[in-house]
């Protein structure tokens, strides 16, 4: 298992964004990646049931992670086509698991699927992901400065 880095300001990832998850994601030897959560009232849509496009968002970054193994930091995956099924309601302050997994990978594009778990394994939500590899113009006007992209240290590594 392999820590990915986390950005700083990234709503799912981003480790000083205040209103965001700060979630640390893991590369398995399977190819997948990884990241466990309870998902806190706040983000309800129906009380006690988490809002749909927090789902999405979730399912968004986890596929989208399986992809970011590329260790020459010029392997930036964008998100082209995102297809989420609402298998059953995620329910807040309850633990959930995200798994992202490789379907297809043919460079500049590239295909994965996700799971929202519950904590007993039954599935909650699920997508299939396309994605394309951002073009150099669009690279070069991201701002990369030293910490909006960093391995933070594990809550248990602190």
């Amino acid at each position: 298992m392999r820590k990915q880095a986390n950005s700083e300001d990234c709503f799912i990832c981003g480790m000083e964004n205040p209103s965001g998850f700060k979630l640390s994601f893991h590369e398995y030897p399977d190819g997948t990646v990884r990241s466990s959560l309870k998902i806190k009232t706040e983000y309800q849509g129906w009380p006690g049931i988490v809002h749909g496009g927090i789902i999405a968002s979730l399912l968004d970054e986890v596929t989208a992670r399986v992809f970011m193994n590329d260790s020459t930091g010029k392997r930036l995956m964008m998100t082209a086509k995102l297809e989420v099924r609402f298998r059953k309601p995620v329910f807040t302050e309850k633990s959930v698991q995200l798994i992202g997994y490789p379907v297809e990978d043919k460079g500049k594009i590239a295909t994965a699927r996700g799971e929202i778990l519950d904590e007993t394994g039954i599935l909650l939500a699920e997508a299939d992901s396309i994605f394309i590899q951002a073009p150099d113009e669009t690279i070069n006007k991201m701002n990369f400065n030293s910490r909006q992209w960093i391995m933070y240290p594990d809550e248990e590594e602190k």
